[in-house]
């Protein structure tokens, strides 16, 4: 799926385990999430798939319901990229599709899997409308033979998100594209990562980039692939994007980290047992829950937007009282073994 980043460079450790296990893969995506998955894998073929290309509103009180009037755009961008399976099949004869939230990604006559941590779509706004959109989503996962969810069993991470009562579920842990490493040192003092749809990412931007960072070394990660020279700001070091060993590089190096509350985010920040400030998304109810859930797990101090530029100073003092994390540890090989074993 193309709301972010975060949903293409979390298919990054599934697509290493088939290629460490002699599968032949084919990617697909548009061109930004082809740019991305380039860097990572440069010899493999990937197809241009056109994304949803959802926008946001730049104020959190109108979000939910201009994704309600983007419904019907969403249902024809399924049906298309269904023709479009379709007929790449014909072509490639594929034998397996993995599917990463993009819901008219299956066929009948192959296994179809797909990827998600959203089952039960967070609209606190409305009860009726959270249980009319999450009964329409359970229904469009039923096309698939198995749905796979990026967590625990347990749920520590996604929490009510990926609450259920499909038949076919297998839990793959937490899936994130850094691997553990112990640190002790730190070089960066603040690492800022941008993601998301515009126009949060760019109002983002504008606020990070007049904080009151005093002499400190900072890094910019501004989440857009491809984009021109980035911008730049004496002391800063600012990226439009990296690959998967750069932003490794950097999250070990750091010392605070504030990002946005996207569930590959949350799963980086597992996998190296870092703490952050976390920036939902105005209005986007899946980050701000899973902001509050990170939190109380005291992984985390969040920050709505509109404060941050008066609560920066807070927040990071606070985190620095936070008691130290822990890495989790990965079990998706076990997990997938066991799938093609059977598959």
């Amino acid at each position: 799926m193309d709301w972010g980043l975060g949903h293409t460079t979390r298919c990054i450790p599934i697509i290493r385990y088939l290629l460490k296990n002699g599968h032949r893969v084919t990617l697909a995506g548009n061109e930004v999430q082809k740019k991305v998955l380039g860097e990572e894998f440069p010899d493999l073929p990937c197809l241009f798939l056109k994304g949803y290309q959802v926008r946001y509103s730049k104020t959190a009180r109108y979000l939910p319901w201009q994704m309600l009037l983007q419904i019907p755009t969403i249902a024809n961008s399924i049906r298309h990229e269904h023709e479009w399976l379709q007929k790449m099949q014909t072509q490639h004869q594929f034998d397996l599709i993995v599917s990463d939230n993009r819901y008219g990604l299956y066929a009948k006559k192959i296994p179809s899997v797909i990827l998600t941590h959203q089952t039960r779509i967070q609209i606190p706004q409305s009860r009726w409308l959270e249980k009319q959109v999450s009964r329409m989503t359970h229904r469009l996962l039923r096309h698939f033979r198995e749905v796979w969810i990026p967590d625990y069993t347990d749920h520590r991470l996604s929490g009510r998100l990926s609450e259920n009562s499909l038949p076919s579920v297998r839990y793959l842990g937490l899936l994130s594209r850094i691997e553990y490493q112990h640190f002790k040192s730190f070089y960066i003092k603040y690492l800022f990562i941008l993601s998301g749809p515009e126009p949060q990412r760019s109002l983002l931007e504008e606020i990070i980039l007049n904080l009151d960072t005093g002499d400190h070394s900072v890094v910019l990660i501004r989440g857009v692939p491809g984009a021109s020279s980035p911008i730049e700001k004496s002391n800063w070091t600012i990226l439009n994007h990296c690959p998967a060993s750069s932003m490794q590089e950097f999250l070990i190096q750091a010392e605070t980290v504030i990002c946005r509350s996207g569930y590959s985010s949350l799963m980086d920040l597992c996998a190296l047992g870092k703490k952050a400030v976390l920036i939902p998304t105005p209005g986007q109810t899946e980050q701000e829950y899973l902001a509050r859930h990170f939190a109380e797990n005291q992984r985390a101090v969040v920050v709505m937007q509109k404060n941050l530029r008066s609560e920066f100073r807070q927040a990071v003092g606070t985190l620095e009282q936070l008691p130290e994390a822990v890495a989790e540890q990965p079990v998706l090989n076990r997990i997938l073994d066991d799938f093609f074993e059977k598959f």
